[in-house]
């Protein structure tokens, strides 16, 4: 039945795709609307041999899902438009959704009406709420109205937003009584007295008779604030946020606290003194009971931080930082956490070493509590360096950290590891093909806390591609080598393989992974070999109709070649596409970013553009050797292992982004920050994707899936970008 199902459903869809054509004349009622439809139909086969828990594929066989993307809008006006967008998918995969069968997984009808005599706007389905990050950010599936009634002077605007929703993957099996969200926020903008905002969030959750949960309901207030201040050469920037909490929460899987009180306090100073010095400050307290379900900040938190930076006149720039936090502050026993560090970016004037950069990172971080049966201190270093070498770009990886235990009846003293990786980018040419090949060294060293091992690894990266072929690879061997008593040594290899084939609306595609485990002894239970495999291939047909056609217009381009992206508006800027190359390096050049690396199709530049996040930062010019064709900023995790710091560095990253670019168009959210979170990743089941749209093409947010499997945020900027569906569009070429 699984495999009768597959052909029926594709054979029923391409019929009434194609049917639609004999009802399209050119007095059709749709002739004045855009129509968009994109189906991908993908199949994929899963194995694995030997210990079942080495395996990230642990349901095998045949897997089979279907998408079908249709979207639709009509402009009537300058002021006015209608659109809409539904997401249906066809399931008969276990990694796909839990769902089999037709799903619904995303809808929305939007309506704006500038010209009314209050301008609004309103969505209908899938929509994005956001107040602030300690109230509510996050994907809902019900409805938002937002207003825009004129003030009589122009120094002022102001808008109301309501919204009501619930989150949910799906429509299958929909309740929003199970996690309702209401909510309401009125936001004035002066351009005298500054931007404030007046938030209310109402949340109900439904009691569970599984956890033996009770319904539970909470309220949250709060009253946000931004003021831009000048005094003399210096640009002051004060923001502030008090919000407060009244209600229930989950204090873990199946407890509740019930009818609580909670304070939040969020505070900060940012100044631009018009000299190479800049500055900020920040505080945070959330009371031990402030804990918005709809938000990711820490309960029980307080934090003080003090940044300073300096940048030198040739484009190196020296940050520092002093914080202070406290977890479980309210407590008998809270946890203090002092951080000292600094970073350091750009280019080295280095005679002998012409061209090289860094980007360095070090801090020192003492934890203790008050029984002190948590004190350590931490001492870290990451260096990366990089520099053109004849006709490779060469960079280089050295990391070391310290832990030391001051715990009383603590069972271990320390622990210490080393890591250095050395890699070589070099660009090739096989006839019309065009692209890079990066053969890397990898070495590391732990020892402390029972660990005592070296480890060696080799990688080769490619990527290849021309008009309509692009080729992808990914190789890695790696060897772990234990000398602690007790644990054995293992070699790991894994290989990952992508391809895309574009023509016109066709796109046909396949992708590889294998995975093989080896470890030595391999008779215990759990240390036996595993060898485990994927295998995908998919093919996506898109139809377009632009206004003012008929819908037989839709299928005119199935023979069409790949279109050239219009070029963008030539502005300086770190997100500008469009522009000749060397004009984008100087305008970076002038705002203090040099040292970019050249590496085939790109350059890369060790900057950090947001000056609120304190991991690595690398900025990337993809180019075609004339004009800047598309931009990246990636953004790396601290520690992906770390379910609870990865999703609050996304959501602190993508509450920066909601404030620079406003509401964005498209969100694309599946799966949950979990302990499986990496292998989720890696194996598509997690997806974060946010779209902001702007006149020269669009900027995607989110974390992709990548060859070599690491996981990063990444904020690009360009024309535009594949489905939301298509999972690797990473810039994979910056490793």
């Amino acid at each position: 039945m699984k495999h009768a199902k597959m052909p029926t459903f594709i054979l029923i869809l391409f019929s009434f795709l194609f049917y639609i054509p004999a009802f399209a004349e050119d007095k059709t009622p749709l002739k004045d609307w855009a129509l968009s439809m994109e189906n991908t139909a993908r199949y994929e086969n899963y194995d694995f041999w030997g210990d079942p828990a080495g395996s990230p594929y642990q349901n095998t066989g045949g897997q089979f899902y279907n998408e079908l993307t249709t979207s639709f809008s009509r402009r009537f006006s300058d002021f006015e438009s209608f659109q809409g967008r539904f997401d249906l998918l066809y399931n008969d995969s276990r990694y796909r959704s839990q769902h089999n069968g037709f799903v619904l997984e995303r809808g929305n009808l939007t309506w704006e009406k500038g010209n009314a005599p209050v301008p609004l706007r309103t969505q209908l389905g899938d929509n994005f709420s956001f107040m602030s990050i300690r109230t509510i950010q996050r994907s809902l599936k019900g409805f938002q109205l937002e207003l825009q009634p004129a003030f009589s002077s122009q120094e002022r605007k102001q808008s109301f937003l309501f919204f009501t929703g619930a989150g949910a993957d799906d429509y299958r099996d929909f309740t929003p009584v199970n996690n309702l969200f209401s909510g309401a926020s009125y936001l004035i903008e002066d351009k005298k007295w500054g931007n404030y905002s007046f938030n209310l969030l109402q949340n109900h959750q439904a009691s569970e008779i599984k956890d033996g949960l009770a319904a539970r309901n909470q309220l949250v207030g709060s009253i946000t604030g931004e003021k831009i201040l000048a005094f003399k050469k210096q640009k002051m920037t004060l923001e502030g946020e008090v919000a407060y909490l009244k209600g229930d929460y989950n204090l873990t899987a199946n407890t509740t606290e019930t009818n609580k009180d909670g304070l939040g306090l969020f505070g900060q100073f940012t100044a631009d003194t018009g000299t190479p010095f800049n500055y900020r400050l920040r505080y945070e307290n959330y009371g031990r009971n402030y804990r918005p379900n709809a938000s990711s900040v820490n309960r029980d938190y307080e934090g003080y931080e003090a940044h300073g930076g300096w940048r030198f006149a040739k484009g190196l720039n020296l940050r520092g930082r002093l914080q202070y936090f406290v977890d479980a502050a309210s407590t008998a026993n809270p946890t203090d956490t002092y951080v000292a560090g600094t970073n350091l970016t750009g280019p080295l004037a280095v005679s002998f070493l012409p061209g090289l950069t860094t980007g360095l990172d070090a801090f020192i971080q003492d934890a203790k509590n008050k029984d002190r049966t948590t004190n350590t201190r931490t001492a870290n270093l990451n260096m990366n360096f990089g520099m053109p070498v004849r006709t490779w770009a060469a960079k280089l990886t050295l990391i070391a950290k310290n832990v030391e235990n001051f715990a009383d009846n603590a069972n271990w003293a320390g622990q210490r590891s080393y890591e250095t990786n050395l890699s070589a980018t070099h660009a090739i040419a096989l006839g019309p093909f065009k692209g890079s090949v990066t053969p890397g060294l990898i070495y590391q060293n732990m020892a402390g806390n029972a660990t005592n091992r070296d480890n060696y690894g080799v990688n080769l990266g490619l990527q290849i591609a021309n008009a309509m072929h692009q080729i992808g690879l990914d190789a890695k061997l790696f060897s772990q080598n234990a000398y602690a008593p007790g644990t054995s040594n293992e070699v790991t290899n894994n290989v990952g393989f992508n391809y895309r084939f574009t023509k016109g609306p066709h796109i046909f595609g396949i992708e590889t992974n294998y995975t093989d485990r080896d470890p030595t002894p391999g008779t215990a239970t759990g240390q036996s070999s595993t060898q485990a495999y994927k295998f995908a291939v998919f093919y996506t047909l898109k139809f377009d109709k632009e206004p003012g056609k008929p819908i037989s217009s839709m299928f005119s381009k199935l023979t069409a070649q790949p279109e050239e992206a219009a070029a963008a508006a030539a502005t300086v800027s770190p997100f500008s596409i469009g522009q000749p190359l060397q004009k984008a390096v100087d305008g970076l050049a002038a705002q203090g970013i040099t040292g970019g690396l050249m590496q085939p199709g790109l350059v890369v530049y060790e900057a950090r553009l947001l000056n609120e996040i304190d991991q690595r930062q690398r900025l990337a010019l993809l180019h075609d050797e004339k004009v800047v064709t598309k931009t990246a900023l990636i953004i790396d995790f601290d520690d992906v292992g770390n379910q609870s710091t990865v999703s609050q560095t996304f959501e602190r990253v993508r509450s920066i982004l909601l404030k620079r670019f406003g509401s964005p168009v498209d969100t694309f959210e599946q799966g949950q920050f979990s302990p499986n979170f990496v292998r989720d990743v890696n194996s598509g089941k997690f997806v974060r994707i946010i779209e902001w749209r702007t006149e020269n093409g669009a900027v995607r947010f989110g974390i992709p899936q990548r060859l070599d499997r690491q996981i990063r945020m990444e904020l690009q900027y360009a024309p535009k970008f594949p489905s939301r569906n298509e999972t690797f569009w990473s810039v994979e070429e910056v490793r």
